[in-house]
């Protein structure tokens, strides 16, 4: 899992940046958080779901709340199928639900 800072959101592309500055755009759509993530929030994400050998990003990785009946139904336990958020109030933790 690679931590990384939001520091830009436009709808659902995602500008983020690691501890090195190293910067990284993906589109994001999370189900069950429509207006709880903003700028300056963390996710931790799978380094996979941006390389390129292993498929890289393919448009908009979909995430949803684990308690959501779809993330219930479809738990498998891999780490590129799991993402968190760490916001100002609370830390979530999401299921990658398809993308």
């Amino acid at each position: 899992m690679i931590k990384l800072k939001i520091i830009k959101i436009d709808a659902h592309n995602y500008y983020l940046k690691d501890s090195k500055n190293n910067k990284y755009s993906v589109g994001l759509r999370f189900y069950g958080l429509e207006n709880d993530v903003e700028v300056n929030d963390y996710i931790f994400i799978c380094e996979k779901l941006f390389d390129q050998n292993y498929g890289g990003y393919c448009g908009i990785y979909s995430f949803g709340l684990l308690d959501d009946q779809c993330g219930k139904d479809n738990v498998l336990p891999y780490d590129e199928d799991f993402l968190a958020i760490k916001t100002k109030e609370k830390n979530i933790i999401l299921k990658r639900l398809y993308g």
